[in-house]
């Protein structure tokens, strides 16, 4: 309590002190005992306040944290994603660069084959013409 408070406090007690009539200094001891505990109400509630304040500071700075590290998981997973629709679309390039290749081989492949049969065809024909030959 503040000094000026003290003081107050203790005229008011010499005046009740001094009222000669029974029934006002009654009346005046309940007025100041309610005086009394409304001023207790009033400094509690202020401490409330207070108190609310700082937690109130506290969870805002709780969920300014909360929301950070949601933000970087949020962000992780964005690069995440982009990381795996690149890798995706690589391995697909890939992919069908190797079906094409693979195609390519397949083709040169058959081609050779025909050209083998084509000169195991002239072979043989060489071999009956030209034994006719000699």
């Amino acid at each position: 309590m503040r000094r000026a408070d003290a003081e107050m406090q203790q005229k008011i007690e010499a005046l009740i002190q001094e009222e000669a009539d029974p029934r006002e200094r009654a009346r005046l001891l309940i007025l100041y005992q309610i005086a009394s505990v409304l001023i207790d109400n009033v400094a509690a509630v202020r401490e409330t306040t207070e108190e609310f304040k700082a937690h109130r500071i506290e969870y805002e700075a709780h969920i300014a944290r909360d929301e950070s590290y949601i933000n970087q998981g949020r962000g992780m997973w964005r690069i995440a994603g982009v990381v795996l629709l690149i890798a995706q679309v690589s391995l697909g390039y890939l992919y069908t660069q190797h079906i094409d290749a693979m195609r390519k081989v397949e083709a040169l492949v058959a081609s050779q084959g025909k050209d083998i049969d084509g000169l195991k065809a002239w072979k043989q024909f060489e071999d009956r013409n030209g034994s006719n030959r000699k």
